[in-house]
C-alpha cells in the first residue's frame, strides 16, 4: 500500500464577531468545501475546521493551525485587555502593558485606570512617575474611582504632596 500524496492549503476569514457561532464561507480544495468556524464555550475560544465532503467510508488525517490576527491600533487596546482578563491571558497583559507604556497616546487617565483593574504594575509605575502636577492627579480621582483601594489613594496622596 503506497503512502497518499501530502496535501496543504491555506484558508483565511475575517470573523466580524467571534462571539456569534459564525462559519466561514465554504472554500473549494482539491475538490472538496471546507470551512472554518469560531465558537465560544465556557469562556474559551474554540476553533473548527469542517471537511464537508458526504459520503462514508473514508477518513482523513489533517493538521492544522490556526493564527488569530486583529487589529493593533490604539483604539483596541482597552478591548483587548477585557479579553486577556476575561481569559487569564498573562501574555496578553503584559503585551498590552508594554504597548501602553512604550507606544500607545492614551490619555494618562486611561493607562492609570487601565493599570488599576488589570493590576499593570509596571504601568501604574509608569503613569505615578509621568504626573507632573495636582492637576494630573485631580483629573484621575476625579471621576469614577470607586475602584481605587486605600493603598492606591495612599500613593496618590503623596505623590500629590511630593509635587510641592
Amino acid at each position: 500500500m503506497s503512502v497518499p500524496e501530502e496535501k496543504e492549503f491555506v484558508m483565511r476569514h475575517c470573523f466580524s464577531r467571534w462571539y456569534t457561532d459564525e462559519f466561514g464561507p465554504k472554500e473549494i480544495r482539491y475538490n472538496i468545501p471546507w470551512s472554518i468556524q469560531l465558537y465560544c464555550k465556557s469562556h474559551c475560544l474554540e476553533a473548527y475546521l469542517f471537511c464537508w465532503k458526504e459520503g462514508s467510508g473514508w477518513s482523513i488525517d489533517a493538521e492544522y493551525e490556526v493564527k488569530f490576527v486583529g487589529k493593533r491600533k490604539n483604539e483596541t487596546v482597552e478591548e483587548i485587555l477585557k479579553l486577556a482578563d476575561k481569559y487569564d491571558s498573562k501574555n496578553a497583559l503584559k503585551r498590552c502593558e508594554e504597548f501602553l507604556i512604550d507606544k500607545s497616546k492614551k490619555p494618562l487617565k486611561m493607562k492609570f485606570n487601565a493599570a488599576i483593574q488589570y493590576k499593570l504594575n509596571k504601568l501604574k509605575k509608569k503613569c505615578m512617575s509621568n504626573m507632573e502636577s495636582k492637576e494630573d492627579i485631580q483629573e484621575i480621582a476625579e471621576e469614577d474611582a470607586r475602584h481605587f483601594n486605600a493603598s492606591i489613594w495612599k500613593e496618590l496622596l503623596q505623590k500629590a504632596l511630593s509635587l510641592d
